[in-house]
């Protein structure tokens, strides 16, 4: 989260999901999955967040990306 002024703002890129949505994107996964599972296709999860080497290698450690898009957290 950003503090802005006092003000606690979310991460660009990862809304937050209310119950009431929540419930309508449960709804479509489960009608793609069964057209998409007809088809022969199965479902691959996704990692939410990578190591930063990750894309420090791929784009640069000098880019954007890296540089002022990343939220890092020390372990």
């Amino acid at each position: 989260m950003n503090m802005d002024a006092g003000r606690i703002q979310g991460i660009r890129g990862m809304p937050d999901v209310d119950w009431r949505e929540a419930r309508q994107w449960e709804w479509l996964e489960r009608q793609a999955a069964a057209v998409l599972a007809g088809c022969g296709y199965q479902e691959v999860r996704l990692p939410l967040l990578e190591m930063k080497d990750l894309f420090s290698r791929a784009v640069g450690t000098g880019t954007d990306i890296v540089a002022k898009e990343m939220y890092c957290f020390q372990d």
